[in-house]
């Protein structure tokens, strides 16, 4: 299987699941969905890993590193899919990609204090505003009632995708350490899974919930093909896809997850909000290779005129014996 059809199934189950959770899920099936799709991946990972290169020692910064990015990989799925049970999924799965940008150029910012940060800072704007656009078009054309519930639901989407942009960049710099993609992956979600039993235990319908076989089979069904499964073909896809192609290909999972909505019946289709979000995630993922050729056109005409200089000053030096060899002959 090459990379790019891997990441495209994986978008393409992603979004089934999700069309199937669009207006659909409780709080308490959103944990139960966590905890078994994070918990196998953990089980199946960790097996994957041990058979081929056992456990290798980590130092200080890469366990410091490995501990922030299990933070950040609960934090995040866990908040997904609870907002997927407070906001229709279409409009939390937007909200995550759409508020990446904004979310990475604070990252920078904060990371690398030097640095002309406008550009990004202009992208994340512009991504988060049809973002807010889109929220607005939900509540307003009937198919959302604008509650505490609904708002609720944005903050945790709009905290969960500033997080989710986090997850590559550390995940990234695990690598650049040296550890493998496949060991990252098998203990990444060793928080995930008893932070979801933990949350799950808490809810009063949790008995209810894991009671109800008509429910539970097509959840745990869900968790183990739409979810678990993608993640496993996410990681196939990071592997053999560069990671430009990888963001573009995988950046129409909301869009898609938009459509699946309408096609199993949990969201009428709006031409409106369907173009909303397709407008910020074309904004979110082009808006990086845009940025990056501008700083590398800017680079340029620098980079030539030091050269020039750094020229200028070898042709200098290597004329200066011989002139002064003139003089004294």
């Amino acid at each position: 299987m090459t990379g790019v059809l891997a990441v495209v199934l994986a978008a393409a189950l992603q979004a089934v699941g999700n069309g199937l959770m669009t207006n659909n899920l409780t709080a308490s099936e959103s944990f139960l969905l966590s905890l078994t799709a994070f918990g196998t991946l953990a089980a199946v990972f960790g097996a994957v890993q041990r058979l081929r290169s056992g456990k290798p020692v980590l130092d200080a910064r890469q366990r410091r590193s490995m501990l922030w990015l299990n933070v950040c990989t609960a934090g995040a799925f866990l908040g997904l899919y609870w907002s997927y049970s407070l906001i229709p999924a279409p409009l939390a799965s937007s909200i995550g990609i759409g508020i990446a940008p904004l979310a990475v150029a604070v990252a920078n910012h904060v990371r690398e204090a030097e640095g002309r940060r406008l550009p990004e800072y202009a992208v994340g704007f512009v991504s988060a505003g049809f973002i807010v656009a889109l929220a607005v078009r939900t509540s307003v054309d009937g198919a959302t009632e604008f509650d505490t519930r609904f708002a609720f639901g944005i903050a945790v989407a709009t905290l969960v995708g500033a997080v989710f942009s986090l997850v590559p960049l550390i995940s990234h710099d695990l690598a650049r350490s040296g550890l493998d993609p496949v060991y990252i992956t098998a203990h990444r979600f060793h928080l995930a899974y008893p932070a979801a039993f933990a949350l799950l235990a808490f809810q009063p319908d949790a008995a209810r919930t894991v009671a109800d076989g008509a429910r539970i089979v097509p959840l745990l069904a869900t968790a183990l093909v739409c979810v678990a499964l993608p993640l496993f073909l996410l990681q196939i896809g990071m592997q053999r896809t560069p990671p430009l192609a990888m963001t573009l290909v995988y950046s129409v999972q909301p869009s898609l997850t938009y459509l699946a909505a309408v096609a199993v019946g949990g969201i009428e289709f709006d031409e409106v909000a369907f173009a909303l979000i397709n407008i910020s995630l074309a904004t979110a993922a082009l808006g990086p290779t845009v940025i990056r050729r501008i700083h590398r056109r800017a680079a340029r005409p620098h980079s030539t005129e030091r050269e020039q200089m750094h020229t200028l000053k070898n042709v200098k030096s290597a004329a200066g014996p011989s002139r002064l060899h003139n003089r004294t002959s």
